[in-house]
C-alpha cells in the first residue's frame, strides 16, 4: 500500500444529499463527458448516493479565497482532514476555470491546477476510493500542465489498484483516470470495477465510452469499428437496463447509433422507433425536447433502410431528421452526419443538398457551407466527428 488509509477501504456508509447538489452535479456531469471523455453516469450516481467527497468538492466551489487559505493553513499545520481536501480540489478547479477572466494577464495560469494536484495525490495515495477520484474533470490529474504530478498520478494509480484489487472502486477511480488518455489499462480495470459492483451503473457507463471512442478512431466502415460499436453497444445496454430500461433516457438515443454502426440493425430500428414514440411531437411540450429525437431516430432508420439497399425510403428520413426543430445539442453541435453520407455515396446528391438546407435553419457552422462546395463539386465531404454527433 502506497500510504495509509485514512478510512477503510472497503465500501463507506452513503450520505445522503440534498436535491440542490444533486441537481448542480448532474448539470457538472454534461461538462465531465465533454471535457475527459468520461461518462457523467459516475458523477450522477455519486450525486445521488455517494460517499460524500464529489458534494464536498461542490461544496468548495462555494469557498472564498479566505476560507481556502485557512484550510490550507491547517493542512500545513499536519491535520489530517480528508474533508478539507475535497473542498480545496473544488475550490482549485473553480479557480483555475475563472482565472482568465478574474486576471487576463496572470504569469502563472497554471498554479490552480498545481494546487489541485497536490490535494488530489495526496487523497490517491491515502483514499483511494473516494468518489471524487473517479469523477472527471474534476477529481483527475491530468496530463498538462503539470507533468510531474500527471507521472506521479500514474504511478500512483498503479500502485493502488494492484493493492486494492479486490475493490470496485479503486479499480474504477484508476480505470477513469486512465481512460481520459485513452490508455489500454483502463478496460481492464474498469472490466474489473463491473465484476465486482455489477449493479453500478457507472462502470458499463464508462466502458461504453471507452469503447465507443475506439469505433471513432478506428477506420471508417471497418471491421474495427463495428467491433468497436457492438461492445459499446453491450456496455450501454446494461447501464440502460441498470438505470430502469425508460425510453426518455438518453442512452436510447446512443444505442440507435451505435447499434447501426455495429451492423446490428433490428436493434438499430428498435431502438429509434422507441425513441421517436418516446418524444412525440406537441402535447404543449417545447419543440427543443423532441428535436433530438425526431434528428436521430429519422436519421436511424434512414441508415437502416440504406442497408436494405431502399435508397429512396432512406432519403424521405433524411428529410424527416431535417425537419427537426433543433435542440440544445444539434444547434451547437450539429447534426449526426451519416446517413447523408450514405446518400451520397449511393449517388443520391439532391436529396443531401435539401438537407443541408433544413440544417442551416438550426445549425450556422461555416462547414455546411464548405460540405455543400464539396457535393456541388461531386466529392463527398470528410465529415470528421459529425458521423458521430
Amino acid at each position: 500500500m502506497a500510504g495509509r488509509l485514512c478510512r477503510p477501504v472497503p465500501p463507506r456508509p452513503k450520505a445522503t444529499r440534498s436535491a440542490a447538489a444533486a441537481t448542480t452535479l448532474a448539470v457538472a456531469a454534461f461538462a465531465v463527458s465533454a471535457l475527459a471523455g468520461c461518462s457523467s453516469d459516475a458523477a450522477t450516481q455519486a450525486a445521488a448516493s455517494g460517499d460524500g467527497s464529489v458534494a464536498a468538492a461542490q461544496a468548495g466551489r462555494h469557498l472564498g479565497d479566505s476560507e481556502a487559505r485557512a484550510l490550507e493553513q491547517r493542512l500545513d499545520s499536519g491535520a489530517v482532514d480528508v474533508h478539507a481536501r475535497e473542498e480545496l480540489v473544488g475550490y482549485y478547479f473553480l479557480a483555475e476555470l475563472r482565472a482568465p477572466a478574474v486576471n487576463p494577464a496572470s504569469t502563472d495560469p497554471g498554479a490552480a491546477r498545481v494546487a489541485r494536484d497536490r490535494h488530489l495525490l495526496w487523497l490517491i495515495t491515502n483514499d483511494p476510493q473516494l468518489d471524487l477520484l473517479g469523477t472527471a474533470p474534476d477529481g483527475v490529474v491530468e496530463p498538462a500542465p503539470d507533468a510531474t504530478a500527471f507521472a506521479a498520478a500514474t504511478a500512483a494509480w498503479s500502485r493502488q489498484a494492484a493493492a486494492h484489487s479486490s475493490v470496485a472502486q479503486v479499480q474504477g477511480n484508476a480505470g477513469v483516470f486512465f481512460a481520459q488518455t485513452h490508455d489500454a489499462q483502463a478496460e481492464p480495470l474498469l472490466k474489473r470495477a463491473e465484476s465486482l459492483s455489477p449493479s453500478d451503473v457507472a462502470w458499463p457507463s464508462l466502458l461504453g465510452d471507452f469503447y465507443s471512442y475506439q469505433a471513432q478512431t478506428a477506420p471508417l466502415v471497418s471491421a474495427a469499428s463495428a467491433g468497436a460499436a457492438a461492445a459499446a453497444l453491450t456496455q450501454i445496454e446494461t447501464a440502460w437496463r441498470l438505470a430502469g430500461s425508460v425510453d426518455r433516457d438518453v442512452r436510447l438515443d446512443r444505442l440507435a447509433k451505435l447499434a447501426v454502426v455495429a451492423g446490428d440493425y433490428t436493434k438499430a430500428a428498435n431502438y429509434a422507433t422507441r425513441l421517436l414514440h418516446a418524444y412525440p411531437p406537441g402535447g404543449g411540450q417545447s419543440p427543443l425536447t423532441y428535436g433530438g429525437a425526431i434528428h436521430d431516430g429519422n436519421m436511424v432508420l434512414g441508415r437502416v433502410a440504406a442497408h436494405q439497399g431502399d435508397i429512396a425510403a432512406a432519403g424521405r428520413y433524411l428529410l424527416a431528421a431535417g425537419a427537426t426543430p433543433g435542440s440544445p445539442q444539434l444547434d451547437q453541435l450539429g447534426p449526426n452526419f451519416a446517413l447523408a453520407r450514405d446518400l451520397l455515396v449511393a449517388g443520391n446528391k439532391s436529396v443531401v443538398l435539401t438537407y443541408f438546407d433544413l440544417v442551416a435553419k438550426f445549425w450556422s457552422d461555416p462547414k455546411l457551407a464548405a460540405w455543400r462546395a464539396d457535393v456541388g463539386a461531386g466529392k463527398v465531404p470528410d465529415f470528421g466527428a459529425s458521423l458521430w454527433s
